[in-house]
């Protein structure tokens, strides 16, 4: 990679007639460093590269393949910690907001459809969304908050997607005893409740 942009650089110095002390004045590096590049001894910095190219009148192309990432073979170990660690207090606010963040992405645009839903997010957090659009879900918000307070659960991250804020999520630290089919039916009453009110 290296030879693909200095080799030709190099060919163009040479090519170009110019003085390296004037070359190397015009650029702004010592004259020995220009020497050491051009005998392939040293190589310089991109930002040098670039001003050598601007005064020689030459341009600098590079490609970058695209590649697939090296997998590394993990053991069942090491991928329990990549999992983000939720548990309780531990759980950081920035983590739990990517994590719904990201699920306000999925929402959208896997399960569309559905409209409504819950889903377990690990042992202790479960994760509300709703397809419905900014309107209806700040409608249902007041109704939703007041009963997941009665019922103890504890609202940890919100987030919205796309920037229209069409789906909206919820992660829930759950209480003791309780799980996502408690979060589900709670979230089914207060839907129905605001429901009732707007009639």
């Amino acid at each position: 990679m290296r030879d693909r942009i200095s080799g030709p650089l190099r060919q163009a110095i040479k090519a170009s007639g110019v003085s390296m002390y004037e070359l190397a004045r015009q650029v702004g590096i010592a004259e020995s460093v220009l020497s050491r590049f051009l005998g392939g001894k040293q190589g310089i910095t991109l930002a040098t590269a670039d001003r050598l190219a601007d005064v020689l009148g030459v341009g600098l192309v590079a490609r970058v393949a695209r590649v697939e990432p090296p997998r590394k073979r993990r053991s069942s170990r090491a991928q329990a910690r990549r999992v983000i660690s939720l548990d309780g207090e531990r759980a950081r606010r920035a983590e739990l907001t990517t994590l719904a963040s990201g699920l306000a992405r999925s929402a959208h645009e896997r399960f569309f459809a559905s409209q409504l839903g819950v889903w377990k997010v690990e042992r202790d957090f479960a994760c509300i969304y709703s397809n419905r659009g900014a309107d209806q879900w700040n409608r249902l918000l007041p109704e939703l908050q007041r009963r997941l307070k009665a019922e103890k659960f504890r609202v940890v991250a919100t987030a919205a997607y796309p920037e229209n804020a069409y789906t909206n999520t919820m992660i829930l630290s759950l209480p003791p005893k309780r799980n996502s089919g408690d979060v589900a039916d709670l979230y089914e009453r207060a839907v129905l409740a605001t429901m009732a009110a707007q009639t």
